[in-house]
């Protein structure tokens, strides 16, 4: 079985109800018969007592229910002031901007001593070099048969990657002379990599060995 606790102003209710019975009983009906004067005297005496007990009965009432309000639990605080857990992350984590450099780029003339241009390596071929007779065995020496054939295999599925219906393919020897041209274009510069194919100021050697189409095809 479960106790339900009183509030305060049911609590003072019921003491008021107590002291109104307390002071009817306190009345006698055989000495008001007997004895008016008597009746009248203990009425004033009664009046007065009561007059104090009533007294302390309010200071009492006022005690229990402040001891009542002070007893009674906190309200919970609000949900508002609670943070949520979006924004204890957003107070921990703070994102952090990417710092920026001012880069200030100055154009001058390389100084370099005469040690600094000398040949610090291996002046003495191996043999296998020095067996070399042509420019495209030399070529060969450096980019292998089978490194051109991975380029082309590579470049080929490449252009059906990114676009199925593209019939354009590339061989080794497409492979071979585009790196040759690109060879070529490091010891001639021109303005534009179209110049070379230019009729005034173009290059013969790249001209005749591919066409400027083809060329932008591959690069």
């Amino acid at each position: 079985m479960t106790f339900r606790p009183l509030p305060a102003d049911e609590i003072a209710k019921l003491l008021n109800e107590i002291n109104e019975d307390s002071g009817d009983g306190m009345e006698d009906d055989d000495d008001s018969v007997a004895d008016p004067d008597y009746r009248a005297e203990d009425e004033m005496e009664q009046e007065q007592f009561s007059g104090d007990e009533n007294e302390d009965d309010e200071v009492h009432l006022e005690e229990i229910i402040h001891s009542l309000e002070d007893n009674q639990p906190d309200p919970s605080p609000s949900t508002s002031a609670v943070p949520t857990r979006s924004q204890q992350t957003q107070s921990v984590v703070q994102p952090r901007k990417p710092l920026k450099l001012n880069l200030r780029w100055k154009m001058k003339s390389l100084l370099l001593n005469e040690h600094q241009l000398r040949f610090l390596g291996n002046e003495n071929l191996p043999t296998n070099v020095l067996e070399l007779d042509t420019p495209i065995q030399i070529f060969l020496s450096l980019f292998s048969k089978d490194l051109i054939d991975f380029i082309a295999t590579q470049t080929n599925l490449y252009i059906v990657q990114k676009d199925p219906n593209n019939n354009f393919r590339v061989s080794t020897t497409d492979i071979q002379q585009f790196i040759g041209i690109v060879y070529i274009m490091s010891l001639v510069q021109l303005p534009r990599v179209t110049h070379h194919w230019s009729i005034t100021i173009g290059t013969p050697m790249i001209q005749e060995i591919m066409p400027v189409k083809m060329f932008d095809k591959i690069r």
